[in-house]
């Protein structure tokens, strides 16, 4: 709202993420991110239209925002009220209002209201759809509304894709360990250390990383797959089918699958050398006549090691001879036996024998676990380039590390494209859903105007933002149509106006949004909270003042630490005064010549005392006329005698 109504540029200070929970916002969140606003210089109008959520109400954090203007001086804030939807709340909100919100700096603040209907449009879908039986409370299944087959298949179909996004979605949080990292992230953190030592201990990390990005690529696409078990719903504009297909007949999952297999069994080889090789270099120190043959003991066990490169060797040699189908699964079994694998990883089905790997070979596309895991075995006997001895740790070692990149590239690929064309899925089926199904339509629209009602401050921020452009801080941000509006929430007619424009207990005067045959809703109103006041009544006025405070403060810093005497008095006389003339002909000062409008004063005898000059102040004094808006026009009409 603040960008349709021709605000520019602003600080948006974060307060945390929105909550999960019915707790909602917290009050002392806020008040946090007014503590970091205050550090800021630029800003010049404060607004909380998140404060109006928290449960005490929004008057404690507007009235520590009204203290922050009064302390910087240099920035003012809209107020915004309690939502409310009938005259009769709206009124009782404006006496609780004026009540709650004090007596202190009210000349920094505005108050606006009522809430508008605001023109945005939504996107609801049927996954951000609570139903419940009003006076109840209990939940409403969105299917109970209809009983036509095509709908009810189609809302079906809805809820596997939006559970295979879930998926995604928890799967992904799963891995990072927070919502607020990448799975990028997670997995350059685990590449970074495995670089960084190359150890058995970061290693294992990474096979972990892998399997679960792997995991979680498999358990995606078997929740889409679902959808492949239901009949074609009438009307869907997609390929389900033909998309899940492509996935897995592909070989991007197959090698992201195999090369992390194949990747446990380099690190097991990597392992069992460095583990011979520190072997055999503790001997040779402790023992120098030995070390000879501790070395050679050392290769020679590595060599032999049958969970390593001798077994890679021997499954390349079978596979290649083409032995019978249950001998080459006898021997991959014996591969997945001497692999360890972590237990806390989610898919342990990747490393598995049985009736669950066959099940993960045929989704990959394989005809069974037997064949997927001979061409394990065909990539992992690359070992046998390397024998297990100290000198080629370091081959073996950028081996593993270009398998885990690769293996790690393939999943991510694969899992923001799952991601990316279950969003499409889902926005297909919901608006085919919308159009088909009238019930469905009429409770988005109802949800999307619930959405629509908003607090004024935000459209009323971009008035001020788009008056300050084009006519000047000194022109009043009233008697202007909001943008993006259709109506405020709560009518108010002229006569009740009045009460709330001129407050006959304390001045805190409510600017009122109103809407107006033939005009629109406008902003009606331009009166700060210190209605009382005759000075500071009208917000342009207190807004000029901030203006100029600042602009002279900012332009006499040059002047510090520069003599306390009459050149520097009439250099900066001069430059204040010509500052205040420029602002005189554009009309922001009253009167006919500018000696009317403002006086500038500075030197001993005029705002110093020679005492002052001890002390190394030098004090101006300005005074200012500033225009104010004309809010009443009053027409005065007589009875003329004729006269001819």
């Amino acid at each position: 709202m603040f960008y349709a109504n021709g605000g520019g540029r602003c600080f948006i200070i974060s307060v945390g993420l929105y909550p999960a929970s019915a707790v909602g916002i917290k009050s002392d969140d806020i008040a946090n991110g007014l503590a970091e606003l205050e550090k800021e210089d630029e800003p010049t109008i404060i607004l909380l239209p998140d404060a109006v959520s928290v449960d005490k109400g929004p008057y404690a954090l507007q009235q520590t925002a009204l203290g922050q203007c009064a302390t910087l001086k240099d920035r003012v804030a809209i107020c915004d009220l309690v939502k409310t939807t009938d005259f009769v709340a709206f009124d009782k909100e404006i006496a609780n209002f004026r009540t709650s919100i004090g007596i202190n700096d009210l000349k920094y603040g505005a108050a606006y209201g009522p809430w508008i209907n605001a023109n945005i449009q939504r996107q609801i879908w049927r996954r951000n759809l609570s139903l419940k039986r009003d006076g109840i409370g209990t939940d409403i299944q969105l299917e109970s509304l209809t009983t036509d087959a095509d709908i009810l298949n189609l809302i079906r179909d809805i809820k596997l894709v939006e559970q295979a996004s879930t998926s995604v979605i928890n799967g992904v949080t799963a891995i990072t360990g927070s919502a607020d990292k990448t799975l990028d992230d997670s997995l350059q953190a685990a590449l970074d250390a495995y670089r960084a030592t190359n150890d058995a201990s970061t290693a294992a990390q990474l096979v972990t990383a892998l399997q679960q990005f792997t995991g979680l690529t498999l358990s995606v696409l078997q929740a889409i797959q679902s959808l492949n078990e239901q009949p074609d719903v009438a009307g869907s504009k997609f390929e389900i089918k033909k998309t899940i297909a492509s996935y897995l007949k592909g070989s991007t999952l197959n090698n992201s699958i195999t090369t992390l297999v194949s990747h446990s069994v380099l690190q097991g080889a990597n392992a069992a050398a460095k583990t011979a090789a520190q072997k055999a270099a503790d001997d040779a120190k402790t023992a120098a006549d030995d070390a000879k043959t501790a070395a050679d003991k050392a290769k020679t066990d590595a060599d032999a090691d049958p969970a390593n490169a001798g077994l890679a060797v021997d499954a390349k040699a079978k596979a290649d001879a083409k032995i019978a189908a249950d001998q080459v699964k006898a021997d991959a079994d014996a591969y997945l036996a001497a692999i360890t694998i972590s237990s806390a990883a989610p898919i342990a089905n990747v490393v598995q024998t049985g009736a669950t790997l066959d099940a993960t070979a045929k989704l990959l596309g394989f005809a069974d676990g037997a064949t997927l895991l001979k061409d394990v075995s065909q990539k992992a006997a690359v070992t046998a380039q390397y024998p297990a001895t100290v000198d080629s740790l370091k081959k073996r070692a950028d081996v593993i590390e270009g398998a885990a990149y690769f293996a790690l590239t393939d999943a991510l690929q694969m899992i923001s494209s799952i991601q990316s064309s279950i969003n499409e899925f889902e926005k297909s089926l919901n608006d085919t859903l919308l159009a088909a199904f009238g019930k469905f339509k009429e409770l988005v629209n109802k949800g999307g105007e619930a959405l629509n009602q908003l607090p004024p401050s935000g459209a009323v921020a971009g008035i001020y933002a788009k008056t300050d452009n084009e006519r000047g801080v000194w022109k009043a941000p009233a008697n202007v149509s909001l943008n993006a509006v259709i109506s405020p929430m709560v009518k108010v007619s002229q006569t009740q106006q009045g009460a709330y424009n001129v407050d006959v207990n304390a001045g805190k005067s409510i600017n009122i949004i109103r809407a107006f045959p033939g005009k629109g809703t406008l902003v009606w109103g331009a009166r700060t909270l210190a209605g009382n006041d005759n000075e500071w009544r009208y917000v342009p006025v207190r807004r000029l003042f901030n203006f100029i405070e600042e602009s002279v403060k900012k332009a006499t810093e040059q002047f510090v630490f520069e003599p306390n005497d009459a050149n520097t008095w009439v250099k900066m006389q001069s430059m204040i005064e010509n500052f205040l003339t420029t602002l005189w002909r554009q009309g922001a000062l009253q009167g006919v010549k500018p000696e009317h409008a403002f006086y500038v004063a500075v030197g001993l005898g005029k705002t110093m005392t020679a005492l002052d000059i001890l002390e190394g102040r030098m004090n101006l004094e300005i005074g200012l006329v500033a225009v104010r808006p004309a809010e009443f026009i009053i027409l005065k009409f007589s009875h003329k005698m004729a006269e001819s």
